[in-house]
């Protein structure tokens, strides 16, 4: 209680501001404008001056604060030397300013990682949003945990479906109902990702901040039991189907990408290395720092799928997801490499046309000129193939379990990887309510 006679203490309110590069796209006077309404209605609430974030280009009004510029673009790993030391300092709010959620993914993403009390987007509309809602799948607790599932009403489902289907169709008319034309050969030594990915990879997995294909978020997908559904947890599907297999050690991931699948393995405690590879150097920056970010104590190496730089038999298990679709016709190579470096199991999550097709993905695969001859470069392996938990409706993955230790097949071998009902999936699932 103050004492009389003194006036009250209040506790200094410290603010941190983020004007995304997407409101310089807008005209001039009304970015100027929006920028001095921002500051107008909020900083009278700062006791002290805040930090503001901002493109060379943005206009500040005339007011105290700890201006910091960082060109025409941020980027959660270009620009870490600027945000990271923010980590470290207490602020009670962060506020991000753009004009579209969509186009401000990675002011949203560096945000979230920023300690504070409240954290709020704002779009040049006047629209905002609680930045809460979205730092649950941007940061996602990696700790073994079950599938979360949230099933989407019937008529969006079908909505969905309707508008993938519209997609082949229009695909079909434009090839003249022949066969199609793979826009390209995909080689397992050229890297298709040479700019940084890690907030786009977050915004995958985080409904309302990425859409894809069809109009869709990733994380818009097909579920075991045929329905329509939103997840953030597409990569920790496969980590439980993994953690369910005894005996394992250590575990290499082969086109490990923003590394989520080997830090969601490493955050078990089950095994003594997690090591993620990964041919493009910007994609190992990016799992790096995403580690960093998340404490994990996955190791990640650049290294290409068809030569890895690790000695024969290194690892009880290689994992890879969505990446081996890389190998085009080069897939056997890149198995018999698999295999060469490793001791027990091979689990590959990889789309194909082989396995569980939908009728887009028929299409797609080979339009894509992804690696589709799993049946003949798997011939005379130990191995056992199911549809995944979680799929993309136009791309979906199958599981292949490849046992090199034993002849009795996966199937009766491991039967936990093997239950058809969803209910039954490693690590167990939970249905959220929309």
């Amino acid at each position: 209680m103050a004492r009389a006679g003194n006036p009250p203490h209040h506790r200094a309110m410290r603010s941190l501001y983020f004007i995304s590069a997407s409101l310089l796209r807008l005209p001039r006077d009304e970015v100027r404008q929006a920028i001095a309404g921002f500051f107008r209605s909020r900083a009278a609430a700062d006791t002290v001056p805040p930090v503001v974030i901002c493109p060379d280009g943005a206009e500040l009004p005339d007011l105290a604060m700890d201006a910091r510029r960082y060109g025409a673009a941020i980027g959660m790993e270009s620009s870490r030397d600027l945000w990271r030391p923010l980590m470290a300092q207490p602020f009670d709010r962060v506020l991000v300013m753009g004009s579209a959620a969509l186009l401000d993914r990675e002011e949203i993403a560096i945000a979230c990682f920023i300690p504070a009390a409240k954290k709020t987007y704002y779009d040049a509309n006047g629209g905002t949003q609680d930045i809460a809602s979205w730092e649950r799948d941007i940061r996602p607790d990696f700790r073994p945990r079950p599938v979360r599932i949230t099933p989407l009403a019937k008529a969006d489902q079908q909505n969905y479906i309707r508008g993938v289907h519209q997609w082949l169709a229009a695909e079909l008319m434009a090839a003249d109902f022949g066969k199609p034309m793979a826009f390209g050969v995909a080689d397992p030594a050229v890297s298709l990702y040479t700019q940084y990915r890690l907030a786009r990879d977050l915004a995958q997995l985080t409904n309302g901040l990425q859409i894809e294909a069809h109009d869709a978020p990733f994380s818009r997908l097909i579920a075991l039991d045929g329905s329509i559904v939103q997840s953030p947890d597409f990569h920790r599907a496969i980590a439980n189907f993994v953690l369910s297999i005894n005996g394992v050690h250590d575990v290499l991931e082969v086109g490990c990408g923003s590394g989520f699948l080997s830090c969601y393995l490493a955050a078990s405690g089950r095994y003594a290395r997690v090591l993620g590879t990964d041919s493009s150097p910007t994609r190992i920056d990016s799992a790096r720092l995403h580690a960093e970010l998340a404490g994990s104590t996955a190791s990640f190496a650049e290294m290409s799928m068809a030569r890895l730089d690790v000695p024969d038999q290194s690892f009880d298990l290689t994992v890879t997801s969505f990446a081996l679709e890389q190998s085009g016709r080069e897939l056997g190579a890149v198995l018999a490499e698999l295999r060469r470096v490793t001791r027990k199991f091979i689990v590959l999550c990889e789309p194909t046309a082989e396995y569980f097709p939908t009728a887009p993905s028929i299409w797609h695969v080979q339009r894509h000129g992804w690696a589709n001859s799993y049946s003949a470069d798997l011939a005379g392996l130990n191995y056992a193939v199911r549809p995944n938990l979680l799929r993309q409706y136009y791309n979906p993955g199958a599981l292949f379990v490849i046992d090199l230790q034993r002849s009795e097949n996966p199937v009766i071998a491991l039967p936990q990887l093997f239950r058809p009902l969803m209910a039954d999936w490693p690590g167990g699932v939970e249905i959220e309510a929309l």
